[in-house]
């Protein structure tokens, strides 16, 4: 089985270091075995050119930089959509259900254009991996 990201949000770095520090107003002086068990962060910055980023700390995880928007491999989806067995749309760092519910409808809306996929529900149990299979 070959799986492909149909959607996914793009990471534009990782860090052992804390990438949120500054953003957040933390205060421990270094990032330690105890942050990257415990701590969850999430914030929303731009850069000093302008464009728009998240910094984002999960639990048991790294801090890392993505993109504000997410990207779409719609244009790979002809060319690989009989090569292609299962389609990723990344839902990990949606905040709510009507950003969730609008990504999995985008999908679904592109998806119904030209592919004969099924579409199965989001493994939302699923801490490191909450992506939607279709």
């Amino acid at each position: 089985r070959l799986f492909y990201p149909l959607i996914l949000d793009e990471l534009l770095m990782q860090s052992r270091q804390c990438l949120l520090h500054n953003l957040t107003g933390c205060t421990k002086h270094a990032c330690d075995r105890t942050c990257i068990k415990q701590c969850a962060k999430q914030v929303a910055a731009n850069g000093t050119a302008g464009e728009a980023f998240r910094a984002i700390k999960r639990q048991g995880f790294y801090s890392g930089l993505f993109s504000a928007k997410p990207v779409s491999y719609t244009k790979a989806f002809s060319l690989l959509k009989n090569k292609i067995d299962t389609w990723l749309v990344d839902l990990r760092f949606l905040d709510s259900d009507e950003e969730i519910n609008a990504r999995i409808k985008a999908a679904e809306d592109f998806a119904a254009k030209g592919a004969d996929k099924a579409f199965s529900e989001p493994f939302k149990d699923i801490i490191e991996k909450k992506f939607w299979f279709c």
